[in-house]
Parts: C-alpha cells; sequence; structure tokens
C-alpha cells in the first residue's frame, strides 16, 4: 500500500503513519505540495512499479469508502483476459447518484459524454471513472502514466482511459460492482 499525500495540510498523513507505524507494507509518500492528481498519483505507483513486480495496481482516491469484500477480485477476474487493460465499476456519490464510465463522442480534438455503461450488465467502455479500479501494470509504462498537463482540468482519467485503449487494451465495466 503506497500513500501518496499531495500536500495536505491536515494531520491526516501523520494519523495513517502513526496507525500504520509497524506495517512494512505501507510506504508513505511526503510530496511537500499539492502536484495535482496526475503527477500525484504517477510518483505513487511509479514508487511501487519500480519496486514491485506487481502485475496490477489499484489508483484509489482517499474519499472512496469499499462496500463490498470481494471488490479486489471482482476487479481482477476480467483481467484473466490480457487484452483488458483497466476494469472499473460504479461509484456511488453520498447523495446517492451514480457515477460510472462510458462512452464518448470524439470529433477532431474534442470529445463528449454519450452515455453511461448499462448498469445491469458488464460492458466494454472508453473511459473508466478511476477513483477505484484496477489497471494491469503493462499498461502504464507502456502509456507513460497519468498525463500531468490535465491538472487541475479533471480529464486525466479519460485521457489515462483512452490512451490505454489506442495501446490496444481494453476497458472493463463491471456492473455488480459499486
Amino acid at each position: 500500500i503506497v500513500f501518496a499525500d499531495n500536500g495536505s495540510v491536515d494531520r491526516s498523513l501523520a494519523q495513517a503513519e502513526k496507525k500504520y507505524a509497524n506495517n512494512d507494507k505501507v510506504i508513505f509518500i511526503r510530496i511537500p505540495y499539492n502536484t495535482g492528481y496526475p503527477k500525484g498519483m504517477n510518483w505513487g505507483v511509479q514508487e511501487r512499479l519500480v519496486k514491485s513486480k506487481s502485475e496490477f495496481f489499484i489508483p484509489l482516491n482517499d474519499d472512496i469508502i469499499i462496500t463490498d469484500p470481494d471488490w479486489i477480485q471482482k476487479l481482477l477476474k476480467p483481467m484473466h483476459d490480457p487484452t483488458v487493460g483497466i476494469t472499473c465499476c460504479s461509484l456511488k456519490t453520498p447523495s446517492g447518484r451514480i457515477q460510472a464510465g462510458g462512452m464518448m463522442r470524439f470529433n477532431g480534438l474534442t470529445m463528449s459524454y454519450i452515455r453511461a455503461p448499462p448498469l445491469d450488465k458488464d460492458d466494454v467502455v472508453d473511459f473508466a471513472a478511476m477513483a477505484a479500479c484496477m489497471v494491469r501494470r503493462e499498461v502504464f509504462v507502456k502509456i507513460g502514466g497519468f498525463d500531468e498537463k490535465y491538472t487541475p482540468f479533471n480529464s486525466e482519467e479519460n485521457d489515462f482511459s483512452l490512451r490505454t485503449k489506442y495501446a490496444g487494451y481494453i476497458v472493463y465495466f463491471i456492473h455488480d460492482l459499486v
């Protein structure tokens, strides 16, 4: 587990460091200022990719609450197909609204959202909601991680997903994982 603290100003990192002080499976990266999501995520992922031979990683935002005890197994199952580069799920906001990846329309240099994936079946999608997903290591290496120029525009997950597709991999939505 890698905690990449992206310049937080509260005591959350100190609290996590204290809680996991005796756990050698937890690594803390203290980024001195808020670099934005893409760069912070790249620092955290590269810390483990350089030192590990893990085939997959899970970028997990700090505001995610895991509700399914089998969530990792559900994300992992489609990865048995080597063409799957990202597996993703739905996210439920505190108000109960469902967020998911979906399909995009490309028009030259622009893209527009077409639709969310069907919530009653698994589906191949154009982009993942990457706050809680699984990524194949070779995808991250092949496409070069998150594009840091998207800070602070919040399109990094769309870009990462699209570059994954252009590299020949599938973005796979798991309908029954929220």
